[in-house]
This record gives structure tokens, C-alpha cells and sequence, in this order.
């Protein structure tokens, strides 16, 4: 019984190490994220207008 018990706990473990790691990853900024906040901070980009700006260059330097 004692065995069964501590299968289920790794089990659980395990689990919520695994949740922990694929959240991690969903919040990662895309490898272009840096470049473009940069971009956007040389012309004083604020607000909205910078937002739409990361947006456009992060999906414009996916393409190439």
C-alpha cells in the first residue's frame, strides 16, 4: 500500500512539473521581441502606437 501511495505522489509531481514547464514557455517572448521593443524605444514610440509597432516588426521579421 505504502508503494501505491508513493506512485501517486510522483505521479502528481510530475504532473505539476510538466504544467510549470509548458506555462513557462507559452509566456516566452518571441526571439525578435528584444529588437523591436528597442526599435519602438528609438522613435519614441508609447502607448498603443508602440504596440502596434512590436506587433508589425515581430510578425514582418518572422517572414524573412
Amino acid at each position: 500500500m505504502k508503494k501505491l501511495i508513493s506512485v501517486f505522489v510522483a505521479l502528481f509531481v510530475g504532473a505539476g512539473f510538466v504544467g510549470a514547464v509548458s506555462a513557462a514557455d507559452a509566456t516566452a517572448p518571441g526571439p525578435h521581441a528584444a529588437m523591436c521593443q528597442k526599435k519602438a524605444e528609438e522613435k519614441k514610440l508609447t502607448g498603443e502606437k508602440a504596440a502596434k509597432f512590436i506587433a508589425k516588426c515581430e510578425k514582418d521579421a518572422d517572414k524573412k
